[in-house]
Order: structure tokens, then C-alpha cells, then sequence
């Protein structure tokens, strides 16, 4: 009896330890579901959000745009919480609806100031004091004018890049070197980036490099730079060049912060979409790069264009344009991942600037600026011979979709003093012609204006009004001035204010060693000037 009353006990047992087996299994049966029920959930919100189209995200944003809006008006009156709700509750649609223009202006760049006929451009010295037929006796007065003129760089500088607030401005050249500049006393600082003459050069000072790898007094071309930009808020400093990388500094310290490699070729062009730290690069590779300074990362690259890439422009919109030698301005859209082609009838593109968020001007070889919109694959109009001096036997400048006008007559008087006020009176030109000079190298916008200034190696920087079409939007160049600027400008920037220009200075193009101009020097030179009272309202 007793063996059987332990067998009996010891078989309870069992069926209880298994039932108590079977209950936790039913447990974590459960559990596993819930788990397994949770992570379908986050994964279907995860693809929902992930198949979010470019409409929709721009729903939302708009949206919570307006909820901003909203709550910022009810947090305006401390005071009294029930009136506050009340304004909130009965908000003004008149004042929202003025509030949301101002900002879509702004972001499309179309909140513009009138100031072509406010420029109080100063006196240049008269050409006719340099009729001495001694290239060395014309002083820097003749040839910068009433510019500040700072020589510096071993090599032609190829860019230059200016801060919002106007205070500080860089300068890259072909010897890889990089200048940083206080506009208002034209100091300068040296920057420092990895693999650069001057790191080699501390190196070696420092004894860690033996002599016998030193390099030679002039570097190669995997040394030269060729683009520079700076973000809207001053932060961050990027270059690039030769070495096929894009460096990026502190533009307060100058510390280097980071360099990003990834391109198969040359870095030509870089530029930062304003209001944030996206960077855009265009390189010989044929593509355009998008790189995040925040994140510290690249983003993507951007293919299209069948030959080199030469220049690039961003505005606040999530929109590029570049140019380059294969006859065309491509508009990246980079949010819907698609690209509009716009055909050059003239020769390869050279240089680009955004004027609005839908409109922009590009020079080319063949001296002429193109005025361009997103509606239109041609350009709105083209500025012939923009930028070739008339005595040396070419045509006249004159904007080939309009007569010739009073502003045009000047332009052309000052195109006929370029060549007693000495430019290229000594260079090498045989081997591309007369009309050389005219190549545009550079141009730059006025920021919120219709002004657009350009420059090539005809010594001066021409000065542009962009007019208003009959349909609308840009229109036709109108000549506003000219800048006496001795040499190539290779590099051009105008200030938010309207009432500073800064350029920057070489002996030789930008992109080359075709040419070569004896009398200048290579620097940066600022010009500035007034503009006049106008009681109207300046924005459009």
C-alpha cells in the first residue's frame, strides 16, 4: 500500500509540474504575441511613413506650419488668458493669409527690393590719365578704381565665398591655399586643411617630415582649389578642388572639421541651401553630391549631365541648378528625384547665381549672360558680348532681344575706356583671339534685388538690373555700372545690403592658364558704395 500511495503521489506530481509547464507555455505564448503584434504595428508605421510621397510631406509641414502660427498667436497676450483665447479662437484670416505670403516670398526668393535706380556707383579716376604708353606706370587707382585692393595668394585665386552679415570673406586659389578675410580692414588669416602645403609646411618645422619629401615651391594640380562656399549662418566653411574631396572648417575658428571624399574628379562648384547646413558639390565627374554637415554625412549624388560640371546654385527651396560643358542648365528637384533640361544655344556654361527661386543667369565662353525660368526651356533672353571690349574689333554689347538704349550707350562707353584704362594690354591672347577677355568667369546676385553683377577678364565688373517680362517674372539685362577690376574675376560676391561688392583677383582664369594678364595682381578688392533715399517702398 505504501509503494502504491508513493507512486500515486509521485504521477500527481508530474501531471502538476506539466500542467504548471503547459501554463507558462500558454504565458509566454501570449507574451510572444504581443511582441510579435507590437513589432508589425512599428513596422507598418515605419512603412507608412517611409512611402510618404513629396505631396504629402509638404501637406503635412503646411499644416503643422499652421498649428505654429496658431499657437503663437494665442501665447502673444499674457495678460489676460480669456482674451487671448478669444483673438486665438476669432484669428484674423487677413493677417494669417499676409503673414503666409510673406513667408512664401521669402522662401521663393520673390520678395525683391528695387535698387538698380537707387546705386550711387563712385567716381572712377578718367582713362585718359593713362595714355602713357608704360604698362607700369598706371597706378592701382586706375586699375581697381575707388576699390580697396589687398594683394595675396602665391596663384590666381579661383572662389570666394561671403558671409550674410558682409564682415568676413574666403578665398581659395590654385596654389591650395585659404585666406580668410575681415572685409572692413582686409586682414587676413591663413586656414590649414589636411594634406595642404602649409600642413606639410608645419610638418616639417615641427621635424616630422624629412626634407627630401618636401614638395617643390610650385604644387600640382591635385593641390589647387577650385570652389568655396559658406552657410547662410556663417557656421561652416566648405572647400574643394584637386585632391577629389570636400573639405569642411569652422568658418569662426578655422578648425577643420571634417573632409569628405567621394568624388571620381576634380570638385568645381559647391554651394549651401540657405537657412541650413545642406551642402551641394559638383565636380569633372559629371555629377552633383548632396552632403549633410549635420549629420556628417553624404546623402545622395545626383547624374545627368554628359560632361564636366563647372558651377552650381541653391536657394532656400530644396532645388539646384548647374551648368556645364555639355551646353546645359540642369534644375535638380530633390525631393520628387527628377531633373529639367534646359539647352544653351550658346557655347559651354561656365558660371551660374539663382536671382529668384524659379529664375537665374549663366555665362558663358562665348561672353554672352542667358536669363532663365523653370517655365520656359529656352533662355528669357541673352546679353551678347557682355563683356568684350568694343575697340578690339568686336561687335558692340547689346542684348539680343532689345534695342540699344541710353544704359546701353554707357555700358559700351565704359567698355571703350577698358582698354586705355589697361587691361589686358599685356597677356597672351594669340592663341584664343580678341574676344578671350569676354569669357565669363564669374557672377553673383544680390540677395532679395534685381541685381546681378558679372565678371571676366576685360577689367571690369559689369553691374546688371535683371527687368521685369511682360508675362511676368525676369526679363531682359539691363547695363546698370561698371567696376574697374584689373585681371580675372575669378571669383564675385555681392552683399545682402546692395551696397558692397567683393571680388576676387587672379592673373590667370579660373579654369586654365590660357591667358595671363602682366599688369595685374593676384587679391581680393572690395568696392562700395550708396544707394539714394526713396520714399517708395522698396518691395515688390
Amino acid at each position: 500500500m505504501a509503494k502504491r500511495s508513493t507512486k500515486a503521489a509521485a504521477g500527481a506530481g508530474r501531471k502538476r509540474s506539466r500542467k504548471e509547464d503547459d501554463a507558462d507555455e500558454n504565458a509566454n505564448f501570449f507574451l510572444v504575441d504581443d511582441d510579435e503584434a507590437k513589432n508589425r504595428q512599428q513596422e507598418s508605421e515605419e512603412d507608412e511613413e517611409q512611402q510618404e510621397t513629396a505631396e504629402q510631406k509638404r501637406i503635412r509641414l503646411a499644416r503643422a506650419y499652421l498649428e505654429d502660427l496658431r499657437a503663437a498667436t494665442q501665447g502673444g497676450d499674457d495678460e489676460d488668458d480669456a482674451d487671448g483665447a478669444a483673438a486665438a479662437a476669432g484669428l484674423d484670416d487677413d493677417e494669417l493669409a499676409e503673414k503666409l505670403r510673406q513667408d512664401a516670398l521669402e522662401a521663393q526668393g520673390r520678395l525683391q527690393r528695387r535698387l538698380a535706380h537707387r546705386l550711387l556707383l563712385p567716381q572712377q579716376p578718367a582713362a585718359a590719365a593713362t595714355s602713357s604708353s608704360s604698362s607700369s606706370s598706371r597706378s592701382s587707382s586706375v586699375l581697381y578704381g575707388s576699390g580697396r585692393f589687398s594683394r595675396a595668394h602665391r596663384l590666381s585665386p579661383t572662389a570666394l565665398a561671403l558671409t550674410a552679415d558682409e564682415a568676413v570673406a574666403f578665398t581659395v586659389s590654385k596654389d591650395g591655399s585659404i585666406l580668410k578675410w575681415d572685409v572692413e580692414t582686409m586682414q587676413r588669416t591663413q586656414l590649414v586643411r589636411p594634406g595642404s602645403k602649409a600642413a606639410k609646411a608645419a610638418a616639417a618645422a615641427a621635424g616630422t617630415t624629412a626634407d627630401w619629401v618636401q614638395k617643390g615651391p610650385r604644387m600640382n594640380a591635385t593641390s589647387s582649389l577650385l570652389a568655396a562656399a559658406v552657410s547662410s549662418d556663417g557656421r561652416y566653411l566648405a572647400v574643394g578642388g584637386g585632391d577629389k574631396m570636400v573639405h569642411v572648417f569652422e568658418a569662426g575658428s578655422g578648425t577643420h572639421v571634417q573632409s569628405y571624399p567621394g568624388h571620381r574628379d576634380q570638385v568645381s562648384g559647391l554651394a549651401f541651401r540657405e537657412g541650413t547646413h545642406t551642402l551641394y558639390s559638383s565636380g569633372f565627374d559629371r555629377t552633383v553630391k548632396i552632403w549633410s554637415l549635420d549629420d556628417g554625412a553624404y546623402v545622395d549624388t545626383l547624374f545627368g549631365h554628359q560632361a564636366e560640371v563647372f558651377a552650381l546654385d541653391a536657394a532656400r527651396a530644396e532645388r539646384v541648378v548647374s551648368v556645364g560643358h555639355d551646353h546645359t542648365c540642369r534644375l535638380w528637384k530633390i525631393p520628387e528625384e527628377s531633373h529639367l533640361v534646359f539647352r544653351s544655344p550658346s557655347m559651354a556654361q561656365y558660371a551660374v547665381s539663382y536671382v529668384t527661386g524659379n529664375e537665374w543667369v549663366s555665362g558663358g565662353a562665348d561672353g554672352s549672360l542667358q536669363v532663365w525660368n523653370t517655365m520656359k526651356k529656352k533662355p528669357q533672353s541673352v546679353y551678347r558680348n557682355a563683356h568684350v571690349s568694343r575697340s578690339s574689333g568686336a561687335a558692340a554689347a547689346a542684348p539680343a532681344d532689345a534695342g540699344p538704349d541710353a544704359a546701353a550707350a554707357a555700358d559700351a562707353d565704359a567698355a571703350d575706356a577698358a582698354v586705355a584704362a589697361g587691361l589686358p594690354s599685356k597677356g597672351s591672347w594669340s592663341t584664343a583671339g580678341v574676344d578671350t577677355p569676354g569669357w565669363i568667369q564669374s557672377i553673383a546676385a544680390c540677395k532679395g534685388s534685381e541685381i546681378v553683377a558679372s565678371g571676366a577678364g576685360d577689367g571690369f565688373i559689369r553691374l546688371w538690373a535683371v527687368q521685369p517680362s511682360r508675362h511676368g517674372g525676369a526679363g531682359s539685362l539691363k547695363p546698370v555700372g561698371a567696376l574697374p577690376a584689373a585681371g580675372f574675376v575669378n571669383g564675385l560676391a555681392l552683399g545682402r545690403s546692395g551696397r558692397l561688392c567683393v571680388a576676387a583677383l587672379g592673373q590667370e582664369p579660373r579654369l586654365g592658364r590660357w591667358g595671363r594678364v602682366g599688369n595685374a595682381r593676384n587679391g581680393l578688392l572690395v568696392h562700395r558704395w550708396e544707394l539714394a533715399d526713396d520714399g517708395a517702398s522698396d518691395d515688390e
